[in-house]
C-alpha cells in the first residue's frame, strides 16, 4: 500500500510503499478520510524551536495525533519533567 502524501488541497498516494517517502518534507495522511495528518515536518519543527523547551520544564501537546512530535518534545525537556498530549475527536 502507497503512503497518502498531504498537499495543500488534496491527499495523493507516493508511488509506493517505501518508506524513503516518509523523508520527504510533506505532511504524511495518518487517516485522510478524516483529514488527519503528521504535519508539515519543517513547520512543526519550527515552531517547537520558538518554544526554547529546557531540561526540567513542562509541554503540553493539544491534537497531538500519532504523539511523534510529542514524543521530540519529551526528548527536549527531559525524563523528569512533564509532558502531556491531548487529542479531541474529529467529527
Amino acid at each position: 500500500m502507497a503512503i497518502t502524501a498531504v498537499f495543500p488541497d488534496r491527499y495523493e498516494q507516493t508511488p509506493s510503499d517505501d518508506p524513503i517517502w516518509l523523508y520527504e518534507d510533506v505532511p504524511v495522511g495518518i487517516m485522510p478520510e478524516i483529514r488527519l495528518n503528521n504535519g508539515q515536518p519543517s513547520f512543526v519543527v519550527s515552531l517547537i524551536s520558538v518554544g526554547r523547551l529546557q531540561a526540567g520544564e513542562r509541554v503540553a501537546h493539544i491534537s497531538a495525533g500519532q504523539g511523534y512530535y510529542t514524543a521530540v518534545m519529551s526528548r527536549l525537556v527531559g525524563s523528569r519533567a512533564m509532558s502531556r498530549a491531548s487529542n479531541t475527536k474529529l467529527s
